[in-house]
């Protein structure tokens, strides 16, 4: 699966190719009830018309396209 990456765009939640998106900073936060370190990336869509997908496979259903510089979280 290193061909795509599991993001989310507001409140969805799915797969992108991870050749169509640009990642540009991280961020550590720690999460106080399992009191582990989260790392989240911010990353922007490097093309127009990107699907989102529901699994990590082009036959999955499309779930939202995503546009050229959307910013989306890793």
């Amino acid at each position: 699966m290193n061909d795509w990456t599991y993001i989310s765009v507001g409140n969805v939640f799915g797969w992108v190719r991870t050749d169509k998106i640009v990642e540009k900073n991280s961020v550590s936060a720690e999460n106080k009830e399992e009191d582990k370190k989260t790392e989240t990336k911010t990353a922007y869509i490097k093309y127009d018309k990107v699907n989102l997908r529901k699994k990590a496979s082009t036959s999955s259903g499309v779930l939202a396209k995503l546009k050229l510089n959307d910013k989306v979280t890793v």
